[in-house]
């Protein structure tokens, strides 16, 4: 419920909502040089734009973030479901929720959310790669690396993880797969 209240956060005010209202009043996307939050990855931020265009008002945002972090959460459970039995499934959700700052951000117009669901859906990219070896999959989880990035810079963190992760797996296709993944994260991430 507390995603459907008016915005509250110092982060949403600051620059989470403050950047689609930019760029709402403006008409277009255009720089602010008096807010240097501006030069953050603003990917999230467009899709708070659109819902809180489409639905003219300012509490579209926060929902949408909760809806991310939800599917997150499922992805999370799922990837966990296929390695381990159910219980394990629903006890790594619950161990999630038992966070007091997760609670948080599930009712704020964030960005966090959002980057679990981008791991959750590279991770699980990344283990069907590992177990077809075919390059969809791979591209797929490159293109969710790239969405991570375009949200939030410290999903750099993770796309060094899964580029070793590839390196390790098969050394003998490095360039291969480098230049492949780093081609569809630099797509991805190009916007911004």
């Amino acid at each position: 419920f507390i995603a459907l209240a008016p915005p509250f956060a110092w982060d949403s005010l600051t620059y989470q909502m403050e950047v689609p209202h930019y760029y709402l009043d403006a008409g277009q996307i255009i720089a602010n040089p008096t807010n240097h939050y501006f030069g953050l990855p603003q990917h999230l931020n467009i899709l708070f734009g659109v819902v809180m265009a489409l639905f003219g008002s300012d509490t579209a945002a926060a929902p949408l973030h909760w809806y991310t972090g939800f599917l997150g959460l499922l992805a999370t459970a799922g990837l966990i479901r296929r390695h381990a039995d159910k219980a394990t499934a629903y006890l790594s959700v619950v161990l999630f929720l038992s966070g007091y700052s997760i609670w948080l951000l599930f009712g704020r117009a964030y960005v966090d959310l959002a980057m679990l669901l981008y791991g959750a859906c590279a991770l699980i990219a990344l283990i069907e790669w590992n177990r077809s070896k075919s390059a969809r999959w791979l591209l797929l989880a490159a293109a969710f690396c790239g969405f991570g990035l375009s949200t939030k810079y410290t999903a750099g963190v993770f796309l060094i993880a899964v580029g070793i992760f590839v390196l390790i797996r098969q050394p003998r296709r490095m360039i291969q797969n480098g230049l492949l993944m780093a081609g569809v994260v630099l797509l991805c991430y190009a916007p911004w």
